[in-house]
């Protein structure tokens, strides 16, 4: 996972299953949300989306209805790495997780996440620094922490590349595999001792 810096537009990705527990309808619905309140930013801030499910049909129709929306479907892993690293931010509006991989890939690529306030995002993002947490189905602050991020990318670009490079080291330094082994390690560790 790497970082490639790109002006041409503010890209939000959401990728994964396509399903409720996955907050695709939350997702769906922050999309009208944000293209409504902030249609003025229509040519400036793009929304991808991958993935395949029960709510598919709905991301193609958001595709059709705005050209902000880019609906991908089923990408392999090479694609998905790629649009980590032309993206700028990356939203987890899930209603439960467990540890989000797609949380740790986005992060790893120096993305802030806009996600849920829920076990599994909040033990790997930092509120104000690495991400926002936000309350479950919140769509009005979750338009809102879109635009802040779109904000700081549009009018402190410095600030913003130093930012996804602070994102993306924190996770090297918690969530490396050499680190968690270690961790697991430890921990059977003392429950045998």
């Amino acid at each position: 996972y790497f970082i490639k810096r790109d002006e041409e537009r503010f890209r939000v990705l959401w990728t994964g299953r396509l399903f409720r527990e996955k907050g695709a309808d939350i997702l769906y619905e922050i999309i009208l949300k944000f293209n409504k309140k902030y249609s003025h930013l229509a040519n400036e801030v793009e929304f991808i989306i991958t993935g395949t499910g029960p709510y598919q049909e709905h991301m193609r129709d958001l595709s059709k209805s705005f050209n902000n929306v880019k609906y991908l479907g089923y990408v392999d892993e090479d694609t998905l790495r790629h649009l980590y690293s032309i993206s700028h931010l990356y939203l987890a509006p899930s209603r439960s997780e467990e540890m989000p991989l797609r949380v740790l890939e986005a992060s790893c690529s120096g993305l802030a996440i806009v996600g849920s306030k829920i076990p599994g995002i909040s033990e790997v993002v930092i509120n104000g620094k690495t991400g926002y947490l936000i309350n479950v189905g919140d769509v009005e602050r979750f338009a809102e922490a879109i635009k802040k991020y779109y904000e700081l990318w549009r009018g402190s670009p410095e600030e913003y590349c130093n930012m996804r490079k602070a994102i993306r080291q924190h996770i090297i330094r918690n969530y490396d595999w050499d680190i968690i082994i270690n961790r697991l390690e430890a921990m059977f560790k003392s429950l045998i001792i």
